[in-house]
């Protein structure tokens, strides 16, 4: 089960082809010369480099034609198997688009990073390209994070636990506070991948007015009735999210496990077909909010992630 993070993660991405390239060049700038033309995407699956018949399936592929080919993965967890898999993914590549191509894995969390890390410590040539916080240096002006706001955002989760992470995480989501929603159509995820990331001891430290709901989202029934918005209104500003989540897990109320996570998945899955210029009208609206199905929001939003989503009623 992808988690909002990781979902969250492929959204920032995907509406930032651009800056995967200037991350590869950190791995191959030879590769990357003159790859400034426009890029190329593909459907999440990849022909097997040894089996003709058997497919592949990387987080995203993305490609400059001709130049370099990008097998994306977001990880979130521990999976041994990566070892084997990212390896298939960079021949996959290769293969469709018939140029340069590699793996380039995407894991804000510096302990599971060096945990994949050290899975090719004895073969670094067969070592995918991970990302690193060296890669993304802090952004900590308000206006700096304006200018770039996927940027400023994917650099907070990088630094999130680093001595800047409090000062990147404020000067984003002041940024992104400041941004209308209309020139951001991401500016909710963006904000609350920024949140997720943090500790209860970073979020004390920034501004009340940065943890306010956000003015621009309006709140469906289901939003204002679960326990993770009452309970965190009822508690306050600064510890309202933390301890209305630690609430919910310790009491295990359905309202504040089931629907809480129903309404992150809506919220990512409207901001999804908001980002690709998909017509969303008030009943479609309604049907994601009052969703109670994980599964089908889940099949919903990775059909929006391919491009191939319609959003309809159950009979």
């Amino acid at each position: 089960m992808p988690s909002f993070l990781h979902q969250g993660l492929l959204v920032l991405i995907k509406a930032n082809a651009p800056l995967l390239f200037e991350l590869a060049r950190h791995f191959d700038a030879a590769a990357t010369q003159g790859c400034e033309a426009s890029f190329e995407t593909r459907a999440n699956e990849l022909p097997h480099p040894a089996a003709p018949d058997a497919v592949l399936h990387a987080d995203w592929i993305v490609a400059r034609p001709d130049a370099l080919a990008l097998a994306v993965e977001v990880q979130t967890s521990a999976d041994r198997l990566k070892r084997y898999t990212w390896l298939s993914y960079a021949a996959g590549v290769r293969r469709l688009f018939e140029c340069s191509g590699w793996t380039l894995v995407v894991i804000p969390d510096p302990k599971l990073r060096e945990w994949y890390q050290q899975m090719f410590e004895a073969e670094p040539r067969a070592s995918p390209w991970f990302v690193e916080p060296r890669m993304l240096p802090p952004m900590t002006n308000t206006g700096d994070a304006r200018r770039d706001p996927a940027r400023a955002t994917l650099t907070t989760l990088f630094h999130a636990r680093s001595e800047h992470g409090a000062a990147c995480a404020r000067a984003t989501l002041d940024a992104l506070r400041q941004l209308d929603p209309v020139d951001l159509p991401q500016r909710r995820v963006y904000r609350e991948l920024v949140l997720t990331t943090l500790t209860r001891e970073q979020l004390e430290e920034l501004p009340p007015e940065l943890l306010e709901v956000d003015p621009h989202a309006p709140l469906g029934p289901m939003e204002r009735t679960n326990a993770y918005f009452t309970q965190g209104r009822e508690e306050g500003l600064e510890t309202g999210r933390a301890e209305g989540l630690e609430t919910g897990r310790a009491e295990g109320l359905e309202t504040g496990r089931e629907e809480g996570r129903c309404r992150e998945l809506a919220r990512v899955l409207i901001q999804v077909l908001a980002s690709q210029n998909q017509s969303i009208d008030e009943d479609t609206r309604v049907t994601i909010e009052a969703c109670r199905d994980l599964d089908e929001l889940r099949t919903w939003l990775d059909a929006a992630l391919e491009g191939r989503t319609r959003v309809e009623s159950s009979p």
